[in-house]
């Protein structure tokens, strides 16, 4: 089904919003609390969306968790809130607001990481050979970044390389986004980390999510129908499986904003 814009509906959305005895927010981190930037160091929200954010925690049986691929000490420093639940590593890591990272139960990073071992070493070592590209380390998992590459042949073999390499390991997935390549474990991703989280957090609590990237349709798919669903995106006709759509993080920011007046 084609998403609808936002706008278009925001009496229907807002409704739910406000009449839900209890929400539990997903929050992607890049592109959606934060715009995209050449180099993943330099995204940082702006105070007025972590204001928002952090406003969202204050009722009492609202749930607010960012989700992201990066790792919760990174999340930290570019988010500077530790209000909120932190979905690290889409899921390999758990933070409680207030708390430190830790795995989630039955996760074994070290097992997983030495069987990536000998492939991140050979794409970081190609990468290093190609001016703007990057290798991002995520414990078990890794991210190929070619955002500052300007030779397209340089970044389209390198992307190749990294698709031939993980087509021999069995135990990660690989996953495409916005200039950037990652490996992750199988069955971790952040559909899978949110509604685990739901279910032993905020069971029963309205679920509404917003992300921009192909990791986060994993979280659309996972939540249903029922789920307020929201893919940032600039293009209306890329698919996915949310129910809506805004166009940039500044839209994200508008409706956070109503979000807060609702729920107070």
């Amino acid at each position: 089904m084609k998403p609808r814009h936002l706008s278009t509906d925001e009496a229907e959305v807002f409704a739910q919003v406000q009449a839900a005895e209890a929400v539990a927010f997903g929050l992607d981190y890049d592109g959606t609390l934060a715009p995209i930037v050449a180099r993943p160091e330099d995204a940082n929200a702006s105070p007025e969306v972590i204001a928002c954010v952090e406003a969202l925690t204050e009722r009492p049986t609202d749930l607010v968790a960012i989700v992201t691929g990066r790792s919760v000490e990174d999340l930290w420093a570019r988010a500077r809130t530790r209000k909120t639940w932190v979905l690290g590593r889409h899921g390999g890591q758990v933070a409680a607001p207030g708390g430190e990272p830790r795995l989630p139960e039955g996760f074994d990073e070290g097992e997983l990481s030495r069987g990536l071992e000998a492939v991140r070493s050979a794409i970081r070592a190609e990468a290093e050979r190609v001016p703007g590209a990057f290798v991002e380390d995520k414990g078990a998992g890794f991210a190929l970044h070619t955002r500052g590459v300007a030779d397209a042949d340089a970044e389209g073999r390198l992307g190749g390389r990294v698709r031939d390499l993980a087509a021999n390991l069995s135990s990660h997935v690989l996953l495409e986004g916005k200039r950037v390549i990652e490996l992750r474990p199988k069955g971790v991703d952040k559909g899978w980390a949110f509604t685990r989280l739901l279910q032993r957090q905020a069971p029963g609590a309205r679920a509404l999510y917003l992300g921009d990237d192909t990791t986060d349709e994993d979280a659309f798919r996972a939540l249903g129908p029922d789920a307020i669903t929201i893919r940032v995106t600039d293009d209306p006709s890329v698919p996915t499986a949310a129910r809506y759509w805004v166009e940039t993080p500044d839209d994200v920011l508008a409706f956070l904003q109503a979000a807060v007046r609702l729920r107070r």
